[in-house]
Order: structure tokens, then sequence, then C-alpha cells
């Protein structure tokens, strides 16, 4: 349960469900992350590495069918009704063990999976998309996060389109209400810079190493006073560091790591970025959006540009590409009137489009028709 954009979203969904109509039972392989603090105290966690250990010695499949066992007979045990996950990850497992456990599987595919899929897994790629392509056939219901993703995963795991049905993510608007008035741990970012600010883990597919570059050509090329913050952490922190002094910038680009916390610092930057190689639908940048932050996002494949209606919401910019960011972050501080009234128009979007009530209602009666249609069939 690290800071992702998809744990947030389980997060929010098992405390807004309505528990007259659903109980929740979280399966996790392992059981840490700074969102578990965040979870009801009345849902029983149970996580595989808890009760198993790794082995010294390494066969192909053992752990999958050891994990796979573990949930169906969590399933069975606890007569859940329905298994649900939004994650590839755990696709790979949920999808075998509703199926043993004679249960239906609801999924949700959070980004395109040519990309996905494909940039994060270096193993057994071949046999882990057949086994997804199977668990995704079989399921119930089958959600993407956007329409982009839908079309992307209909033709990677060969499924017809007519079988995905779109939702997109929502944001807890009360909960960022609440976090952007906090006060006392936050950082002040100094008041005569031009403030940028990144928020994502650090890991190559963010494309954080394209808007440092930018930030360079920014600095050397024109007299703008700008600074970069970046939030989150992840294996490419040595790497983005040295890559600030190499660029000369290493002063304006600001590594805050993993903030429990980010609201603060966002709504003190003029500008947000997303410099994404692939997204399937930012959750990032929909709460940029929801506080009124002017916003910058790539122009990739999956759900920016459903997010920010084609760039109605919030600049597109051609991903990996440092000049067309550096031109792009040029732009935003010549024409600030601009950007502030799409950023106003942005947050009146986001709190009429991606409420979160209106999600966990719909999420509600997708379990109990997958329940109903499960019981019909038997």
């Amino acid at each position: 349960m690290e800071g992702g954009g998809s744990e947030r979203q389980m997060v929010n969904l098992i405390r807004g469900l309505d528990r007259a109509f659903v109980t929740p039972v979280l399966f996790l392989l392992d059981k840490k992350g700074a969102l578990l603090d965040d979870l009801p105290a009345d849902v029983p966690i149970k996580a595989y590495w808890q009760d198993h250990k790794h082995s010294r010695f390494y066969f192909p499949g053992r752990v999958f069918a050891s994990q796979t066992k573990m949930l169906s007979k969590l399933v069975h045990r606890d007569r859940c009704d329905v298994v649900y996950e939004r994650l590839f990850h755990m696709a790979l497992i949920a999808g075998a063990a509703a199926r043993r456990a004679g249960v239906p599987h609801v999924a949700t595919i959070v980004s395109p999976p040519d990309q996905d899929l494909l940039r994060t897994e270096n193993r057994f790629v071949w046999l882990k998309r057949w086994i997804l392509a199977r668990s995704y056939r079989s399921a119930a219901r089958l959600i993407a996060v956007s329409q982009g993703t839908a079309d992307n995963a209909s033709k990677f795991y060969r499924i017809p389109r007519d079988r995905f049905e779109v939702m997109p993510s929502p944001i807890d608007l009360e909960r960022v209400d609440r976090l952007r008035n906090e006060a006392g741990s936050e950082t002040l970012m100094r008041p005569d810079r031009k403030k940028l600010i990144s928020i994502g883990r650090l890991s190559e597919e963010k494309g954080h190493s394209c808007l440092i570059k930018a930030v360079g050509l920014v600095t050397r090329k024109t007299s703008l006073d700008i600074e970069l913050h970046i939030v989150g952490d992840g294996h490419l922190l040595d790497s983005l560091k040295n890559q600030a002094f190499d660029e000369g910038v290493a002063d304006r680009v600001i590594f805050h790591g993993q903030v429990a916390n980010p609201f603060p610092l966002l709504c003190q930057a003029d500008l947000f970025c997303l410099p994404s190689l692939y997204e399937g639908l930012p959750n990032a940048l929909l709460e940029a959006m929801s506080v009124g932050v002017p916003a910058m996002a790539s122009n990739c494949e999956g759900g920016i540009r459903e997010v920010s209606l084609n760039g109605t919401l919030c600049t597109l910019v051609d991903r990996d590409d440092p000049i067309a960011w550096f031109k792009a972050i040029q732009t935003r501080f010549e024409s600030p009137l601009l950007a502030l009234e799409r950023a106003a128009y942005a947050q009146k979007h986001v709190e009429q489009h991606h409420a979160l009530p209106k999600w966990i209602k719909q999420m509600e009666q997708v379990f109990v028709e997958a329940k109903y249609n499960s019981q019909q069939k038997s």
C-alpha cells in the first residue's frame, strides 16, 4: 500500500463502501506502505508474505501458484462473493484464484498494457501476457479508467472492445480540501522564483529526466528565475540528482522524497508538470486541477488527453521532448492570465465530473450485479 494512484483509489473505495451492501476484505502481497494508516479499522487484511518466507531456491511459477492458492482459500473461507483488483500484478493472481473459488472477478485496467506490462516486466513476459488475457477475458466485469486504456488493452489482449466499461478515476475533494489547509510541516517555496512541481514515483515512465533537461534550457536561454520541486521516491533518485548537477541546475531542482501530504507544496506552485511517457488516468493531474494550479502534461497515449479534454484544461506537450517542454514552460509565464483562466475552468470541471461519491456508488452497483449474475448462472 505505497502511495501510488491505484493504491489511493483502493483506499478511497474501501473507506467509502456502504457496509450495508459490501463488506470488504483486503488481500495484499506485502503488508506495508504509508496508505495502510488510511484504511478503516474494520477491514481485515491478509498478506501473503506475512505467512510465507522467500526461498533460497527459485522455481518458476512456484510463488505464483502459492499466492493463487492462498487467495482462493481466503475467498472460500470468508465466503467472499466477488474478487476485485485494479493492478495487473494482482490480476495475475486474482483471475486464477476467483476461477478456482468459483466466484466472479471484477478487474480494472489502469494503464495501457503495451507500455505498463512491457516496460515493467522482464521475465516470462509472454506467459504473463497470456495469463492476464485469460484473467481479463473471464472477468465478470472489465473496467478501464479511460477510453484510450480500453482501446489499448482490447488490442493488446485481443479482447472485444465492447467488453470494456470506462469509469474514470475519482478525486476525494473533501480529503484534498482538508489536506491543502494543513499547516506546520510543509516546506515554504521561495516567493521570488517561478515554482514548478512534479509529483510521482521516480521511475523511467514518469519522464522526470525530460523535465530536468527543460529546466536547464529555461535557465540557460531565458531570464526566468525558476525552480523545480520533485515530490516522490524511487530507484532513479541518485541518477536524477546527478543529471540536475550535470545540467547546472542542482540548486534549482529540489528533491523532497516521499511526502505524506504534498498539497501544501502543490498549492504554492505556479505550474504542475506531468512529463510521463504514458498514463492510464493520472490522479496527480486531477489533484493539481482540483486545487486550481495551472497544469502541463505529456501528450501521450492513455487518459491524459481525455482528462484534459484534448488540451482544454491543461497544456499538452510532446512527450520526452525537452525543447517542447522548455517552450511550453516559457509560454506559461509569458501568458499568465491565460494559464490561470484555464486552471479555474479545469478546477470546476474536476468538481463536476470526478467526484468520489458518484464513483463509489457505481462500483457498489458493479459488485452487486456481478454477484447477482453469478448466482443466476449457477
